[in-house]
């Protein structure tokens, strides 16, 4: 009987394991739709009704392209590492080849948010394309 039940129990936890998909499984490679930035000294939060742009990022596993409206532009090659950021936390940071601030990486399935590693800095948010 108790090799039954230790048998049984086995099976249960075995089958209800399942792998999630954490944020560090996932990965920034692919086109990102802008939706909105925010914060600065004032505050301030842009979106695409209110500056009338469109912004799109193309990642690819060593290059990261900013186009607006269609028109590139900005190009930089990055890497990932982890290390500590502004929060205090130990996270997973953009460090880019030709910008001096670094962006920590918050990945949520679908959507992407890249907070600057500054003080006055900017939060964006952008959302997958399909």
């Amino acid at each position: 009987m108790k090799p039954t039940i230790l048998l049984i129990a086995s099976l249960i936890i075995v089958s209800s394991c399942h792998k999630d998909k954490t944020e560090s499984s996932l990965t920034i490679e692919g086109r990102w739709q802008w939706v909105e930035t925010y914060g600065g000294i004032g505050g301030i939060t842009y979106t695409p009704e209110s500056t009338g742009e469109e912004r799109l990022l193309v990642i690819t596993a060593s290059t990261i392209e900013t186009f607006v409206d269609g028109v590139k532009t900005n190009e930089d090659s990055y890497h990932i590492e982890n290390g500590d950021c502004m929060s205090g936390d130990n996270c997973r940071l953009i460090v880019y080849s030709n910008r001096s601030i670094d962006q920590e990486i918050q990945l949520y399935g679908s959507r992407l948010v890249l907070i600057d590693q500054a003080y006055d800095g900017f939060v964006k948010e952008y959302h997958r394309q399909k």
